[in-house]
Parts: C-alpha cells; structure tokens; sequence
C-alpha cells in the first residue's frame, strides 16, 4: 500500500506512514478536472494533462507548458499575460480566453492534440517575384553574398603610383595569374572611379576655360571628352570585375575604339538595310544596334581567346563603351547645329549651351545603357559557347536567344520611353537600367561560379568546357 500523501510505499496493515507519519487512510490524490489518481508530486496530469503541483499551466486548457514554451502544445494558445483573444488552431478565429470551444468551428480544446496549423498561403511578393522571374528567363541564379557597399568599399582606398602601375600588368603569359590562383569572391573595383574623376575634372577644365575665354576651339575637346568620361571609366569597372585577369589593357583599348567605330557602322549597314526604324520608330534600336554591337565583338574575338564568362563581359563591355562614346558625341554635335541661330561668335557660344547640356545627361546615363546591355549579350554568349562547338551554335542556343531578346527589349523601352522626355521618361530610364544591372551582376556571379568549377577541374586536368585550346 502507499501513502495517499506522500505516495511512499509502506508495508500492509501500517498505521502511519513511514514517511511523512500521515494516517495510512488518507485519499489518493487525483486530478481536479477528470479525477484520474496522480502521484503528489507530479507535475502534470496523464489522463487530461492539466498542470498539477504549481506547474505552469495553459491559461485556456490548463495543459501543463514547459517554461521555455511561447504557445501552449494542446490549443496552440499564446503564453501572454493578459492575452483576451487567441485563435483557433482549426479555424483561425479569435475566441475568448476560457471558452471551452471555438464558437467558429466548435473545436474544444484539452480533449486531445490540436489539428495541425494550416500552412498560409503566402506567395512571393510583386517585387521579389519579378527579379525571380527575370532570372529565370535570363537562366541566371539569386545573388548570393552581393553587397553594393561591400564591392565599392576599396574606391577611396589610397594607392601608391607602384600599386596602380602593378594593377595594369596583367593579361600576358607572364602576367596571367593561374586559375587556382584566382580569387572567387565578389571582386571589389577601384580604379574606374579614379578614372571617372580624373577625365570628368579634365572636361571641368576644359569647360572653364571655355566659360573663361570664350574660345570656341574648345568646344570639340570639350565635346570628346565629355563623351567618352562615363562609358571608358565604366568599360574600366568591367576589367576590373574580370577576375581571371587574363585580358591586357591595351586589348581593351582596342575593343573601345575599333570595336566602337565598327559596331556603328554594322549598325548604320543594318538600319539601311532592315528600315526598322521607318515601322517600329525609337525602339528600332533595340534591335539593330544591339545586333551590330553583337556582331562587332564576334568579328572582333581571336582564336586563342578563353571561354570565360567574364571575358565575355569585358569584350562585350569594351565595344559597348565606345559605341556609346561615338553615339554621345555625335548626339552633342547634333545638338549644337540644331541650336546653332547662326555662324556668329555670339550664336556658336549660345548653341554650345545644348551641347553641354547633351553630354552631361548622356554622361549620367551611359552605364546604364550601352555598355551594360552589350556586356550582358557577351556574356552570355561567351556562356554558351562554354558549352558549345562553335559560335554559330552558340548563337542558336536557346538560353542566349532569350537572354538577347530580354536585352533588346531593354534597350527598345529606353529608346520608347525617352520621347515622353526628361520628366516622365527619366524614371522609367532609371528602372531599365536598375534591370540591366541587376543582369549584369547576375552574370559576374555565374561567371565566378565558371572560375571555381575551373578550379576544381585543374586537379584533375581537365579545362576544355572553358579553354578550346586545352
């Protein structure tokens, strides 16, 4: 027999517990709720589980809650002080904290395991399922790890002469680091804004001294300048965001000026032959100068270049770049003829005024449009001729078609967009090119992805998905 006490075990026919000397006649304690016995010291009831002994209980069911608990196990009540209201865990409605049941679906609670929560169905936001979208079409994977403030966080970094000297030897077969060697974190570029600053403070000293003088033979280095400030310094961010650094600098000098002069003129041979521009005006573009562009870096690709992807963007870049410098200049003239009144000194210097105005919006503009949208298209055909025989089958893959066409509509609602002019047609300018870049880190990204797996495949000596000559 035991002590209905204590629960101590005594012999048969005790008087007095052992123990605690209660009278052996004392009751059995039970549960207050179904009046099943429990043993005095424990902690919760088994048959309804309703907290005993001063245990934390569920201030709805009385279920005991183990202190680190926020909601109670059995109704899924929330462990607050002074909580008026929970919801059902059935139906979701609110019922009053002590109503034995649900007055929604009648669900009571502490007469077994609560129905498992319906999961809520909450689908991707506008926002976050458009980016997943534009990665799917553009078969390109969610940055990971990419920070804006992180990979400009060297910019303002001080340099010496021989560290900047040092930074531009590279792409030799003497300076062409090994692909083990090849950091595959997010790079962090610094120079382009060196460069932006010291070819925008030679134009701000140009201007000057037009402003000065009023000497209308600066107008054409003032037109130059201008031009090319913004697209060289950008086609600079991409050399550096090759992290293979397999590329020399005066290769992409090249690719700036031939590749450049080349794609206009593939695409002056396109608008003359196609006459796009006469049934879809604007956007005509979008179509034949990104063919051109797409062309020119074709033309322009040497049989022992590498297959990698960043490569791809450099070239891509480089042409795209001066494409954009010839373009802006050629607009900054334009602009001045049509304001010029006259072939007075006093007209030249008051047409001069739209020509500045010109290269400073397209200066602003430029690296969100033709240099990041041929980037784009290089890079991704570069990321099928990783996987290709030939270039012309990497034209017809089906990846880089889609990801082409995503650039050309790009490029076609820029064009669209900016006849409504600066007022309205700015923000929508801003967006495309919030797009294009958003492309363009997404392919970074696959291409450091493209130098790992390389790396990976050094050890067993095996390059050819990434070197036709290998």
């Amino acid at each position: 027999m035991t002590c209905g006490k204590c629960g101590y075990g005594a012999m048969d026919g005790a008087a007095i517990c052992g123990r605690c000397g209660a009278p052996m006649g004392s009751a059995q304690p039970s549960c207050p709720r179904c009046r099943v016995a429990v043993h005095p010291r424990q902690p919760q009831c088994h048959g309804c589980g309703l907290a005993l002994g001063g245990q934390n209980g569920c201030q709805r069911c009385g279920v005991a809650i183990p202190p680190n608990y926020s909601h109670c196990q059995a109704c899924v009540t929330a462990m607050t002080a002074g909580a008026g209201t929970v919801p059902c865990p059935r139906c979701r409605a609110q019922v009053a904290v002590g109503s034995r049941s649900c007055p929604g679906c009648g669900f009571t609670p502490g007469m077994g395991n609560a129905p498992a929560l319906p999961a809520k169905a909450e689908g991707p936001g506008l926002a976050a399922n458009f980016w997943s979208q534009l990665d799917k079409h553009a078969s390109l994977d969610k940055l990971e790890g990419f920070s804006l403030k992180e990979m400009f966080s060297e910019v303002l970094r001080k340099r010496t002469q021989e560290e900047v000297d040092d930074y531009f030897q590279v792409g030799s077969q003497h300076t062409t680091p090994e692909i083990a060697a090849v950091p595959t974190g997010w790079p962090k570029p610094w120079f382009f804004g060196r460069m932006l600053l010291f070819v925008g403070m030679l134009y701000f000293a140009q201007y000057l001294a037009f402003q000065q003088f009023q000497n209308t033979l600066m107008l054409p280095g003032m037109m130059i300048t201008g031009a090319l400030a913004m697209p060289f310094a950008t086609a600079i961010l991409f050399f550096e965001l090759n992290a293979p650094r397999n590329v020399t600098f005066p290769r992409v000098l090249t690719l700036l000026c031939a590749g450049g002069v080349l794609s206009i003129f593939v695409s002056l041979i396109g608008f003359q032959i196609s006459s796009l521009h006469r049934f879809l005006g604007a956007p005509a573009a979008g179509i034949v100068e990104e063919a051109g562009k797409l062309i020119a870096v074709v033309l322009m690709v040497r049989k022992g270049d590498k297959l990698y992807i960043l490569n791809g963007c450099l070239f891509g870049a480089a042409v795209g770049a001066g494409f954009a410098a010839f373009e802006s200049a050629g607009y900054a003239f334009n602009t001045f003829l049509a304001a010029l009144p006259d072939k007075s000194h006093a007209g030249i210097l008051f047409a001069a005024g739209g020509m500045v105005q010109s290269i400073l919006l397209r200066g602003v503009l430029a690296p969100f449009g033709h240099v990041a949208w041929t980037g784009i298209t290089a890079g991704l055909l570069w990321r099928a001729r990783a996987q290709k025989k030939s270039v012309a089958d990497a034209l017809t893959d089906g990846k880089f078609v889609r990801g082409f066409l995503l650039v050309v509509l790009l490029h076609a609602t820029w064009n669209f967009t900016a006849g409504f002019g600066l007022l309205f047609g700015l923000p929508f300018m801003i967006f495309v090119g919030v797009v294009s870049w958003y492309l363009v880190f997404g392919i970074v990204q696959q291409g450091l992805r493209q130098v790992r797996a390389a790396q990976e495949m050094t050890k067993t000596g095996v390059l050819r998905a990434f070197d036709p000559n290998a």
